[in-house]
């Protein structure tokens, strides 16, 4: 972090050393989300002359000038900062930019595709769900969930032909006691090593890792499984369904006995599972809405966004979901928004859950657990997860700067921030490619990774020329009524 200090002293004139100011004591700014969001008054996109710190430090073309160590340096195509709910910065890649640009050229109506940014957005759905009388709870068991559920069996999932015969039985035992809370944080005891089987290769690369597999089972695991579970070029983005229908999302999953939580009020170990429908079966069985049925319903009607596009119809709103064979949504992954919507999801959650107009969509007590300190441990990195969010509240070596920011990650580099200290919400949405930013490193920063540049905006309180705040800006708190079951229907 402190070279991060001297570049930016060199490119902005600001001095090395700067850091968050303190948020104690400052009341966040609510915002109508229901209307367009609207520009900050001191926000001047139009004028070079005038454009804040925090403009330049990104650049007119989204950090292509720190993105060096790749070949192609035009990767970001869209970038949005919120700072009190208004807009501070907004930047969309110049179409032409790149060439043989597969998809449409970025735009504020352009939706994109955020991957595992969806997982968010199905954990918003369960907690709606939880807070407005569903029957379903955080400590329920997927045994539970699913007990009146007639339509399959455990029996089926245990003699699926994805599982691995000696496993299978222990398998769907420990899947029986997973609770919702410990599936929200990736800490149900899913070993992982069946999915890393299905991350795409190159092609050069395939006869290689076929070489080293271990045993016939896993060979037979990769012929028996679904079709989307295999890709072999790294272009392809939809690496599988995560399963076709509901037994074969539960037949993929093995159950580590040192991952597993010792009971059902805690945590297990960490281990990320990249793709399941199973949150979408989940929301569908209590719900009997889909989750993009239940997003509109609740969530996008009250935030002034439009309807979503149907499955392999992009275009007809402004974000969607794409879909299984089974005709449901992946809950993982697959969703498509646009820029500005997500920035409205970001600034909901920091603004704890009100719309703006009156209106409680999430409850604060859940939107406090996403923006402050706490969840399941990954790994030795200074992150916790909860609720699929990544939280960054611990300090950060050899500095030890606190971020204090709460994120949305979608792999490639897709990402939504929140930081309450600044008042920001940034979002970022980049190029597909398989040279991709998640996982690239900056040589000139020492593997800083380059899908968090926005970090060289949250630290400090006035790259983007706002005002000072003082404490009694907002004087009278909204009323504020629920989204609910009731309120819906009227």
């Amino acid at each position: 972090m402190r070279l991060l200090f001297a570049v930016l002293a060199i490119v902005t004139g600001l001095p090395g050393g700067i850091v968050c100011a303190d948020s104690s004591g400052n009341v966040i700014e609510v915002v109508d989300l229901t209307k367009e969001l609207e520009d900050a008054s001191y926000y001047h996109r139009d004028n070079v002359m005038k454009e804040s710190i925090g403009s330049k430090i990104i650049g007119g073309n989204g950090w292509a000038w720190a993105i060096q160590s790749l070949k192609h340096t035009r990767k970001i195509r869209a970038q949005l900062v919120l700072e009190r709910g208004k807009i501070v910065h907004e930047y969309y890649r110049p179409p032409g930019d790149v060439t043989d640009d597969p998809k449409d050229a970025p735009g504020h109506d352009v939706d994109e595709h955020v991957h595992s940014i969806t997982k968010s957005f199905s954990a918003m759905i369960i907690a709606h769900m939880i807070e407005n009388g569903y029957d379903i709870a955080y400590s329920d068991t997927l045994e539970k969930i699913f007990e009146n559920d007639k339509s399959w069996t455990w029996d089926e999932v245990q003699i699926h032909k994805s599982q691995i015969p000696e496993k299978a039985e222990y398998n769907v035992k420990q899947l029986k006691k997973a609770t919702l809370h410990n599936i929200l944080a990736m800490s149900a005891g899913f070993d992982r090593t069946r999915f890393d089987l299905s991350f795409p290769l190159s092609d050069s690369l395939l006869s290689q890792y076929l070489e080293e597999l271990k045993n016939i089972n896993q060979i037979l695991y990769l012929i028996y499984a679904s079709d989307e579970l295999w890709p072999t070029r790294e272009e392809w983005i939809n690496r599988s369904s995560g399963g076709e229908n509901i037994v074969e999302a539960l037949a993929f999953y093995d159950m580590h006995p040192d991952r597993v939580a010792k009971d059902q009020t805690s945590y297990g170990e960490f281990s990320y599972v990249p793709f399941s429908p199973l949150l979408s079966y989940i929301i569908k069985l209590k719900s009997n809405l889909t989750p993009s049925q239940y997003l509109e319903t609740y969530f996008t009607r009250h935030l002034g966004l439009g309807k979503p596009w149907s499955n392999n119809n992009e275009g007809n709103g402004n974000w969607g979901w794409r879909t299984n064979a089974d005709g449901m949504e992946y809950g993982w992954s697959g969703m498509n928004i646009t820029a500005r919507a997500l920035g409205k999801f970001g600034q909901l959650i920091l603004q704890g859950g009100t719309n703006g107009d009156g209106e409680q969509i999430l409850s604060k007590d859940w939107t406090d657990q996403i923006t402050t300190p706490g969840g399941v441990r990954v790994s030795a990195r200074n992150q916790t997860y909860i609720h699929h969010f990544w939280k960054y509240f611990d300090p950060i070596p050899p500095s030890d700067w606190t971020g204090e920011y709460t994120c949305m990650d979608g792999e490639y580099g897709h990402l939504t921030c929140i930081q309450p200290s600044t008042q920001r919400v940034y979002v970022q949405l980049v190029e597909d490619d398989p040279e991709s930013l998640h996982t690239a490193q900056l040589p000139s920063f020492r593997g800083y990774n380059e899908r968090r540049f926005f970090e060289l905006e949250l630290f400090h309180e006035n790259l983007f020329g706002a005002p000072e705040r003082t404490k009694s800006s907002k004087a009278d708190k909204p009323k504020r009524s629920k989204i609910s079951k009731a309120k819906s229907k009227k």
